[in-house]
């Protein structure tokens, strides 16, 4: 691993009996949310969108863990989802068609092309997303 990308430990792991759950039924035992043990905000639609793969839903959560000025690169989300190059795309297809994701071929120097991502929390109305 790269040098500065070590995930750091901020507290021992809880035991089983510190992490049982409060109430009785309870499934969901949550982390500490604070300036220590920061957290993503997203919006629960987005999450819960019926429309997505779970493969789609997961790289929306990555990219927007990422501060707001991260470049989208599908070398770093291959990387990351060690995904292929097919899967990657098929991804941000998918993303794209359902309005949360735009992207622009922009010409680089020597004839060259790269794409500009944009990811939408809230998609965009597009003619595959609308609502009939």
């Amino acid at each position: 691993m790269k040098k500065g990308n070590e995930l750091k430990p901020t507290t021992e792991l809880p035991s089983a009996e510190q992490a049982s759950p409060k109430q009785s039924g309870s499934t969901i035992i949550r982390a500490d949310h604070d300036r220590d043990n920061p957290y993503l905000m997203m919006r629960r639609d987005t999450a819960q969108d019926s429309r997505l793969s779970w493969e789609a839903r997961g790289v929306i959560a990555y990219v927007l863990s990422k501060s707001d000025n991260w470049k989208i690169r599908m070398d770093d989300l291959r990387k990351q989802g060690s995904s292929g190059r097919d899967v990657t795309r098929r991804i941000l297809n998918e993303l794209e068609s359902a309005g949360y994701l735009t992207r622009e071929r922009i010409r680089l120097a020597h004839g060259h092309f790269d794409w500009e991502c944009t990811l939408y929390e809230k998609p965009l109305a597009t003619q595959h997303n609308q609502v009939k």
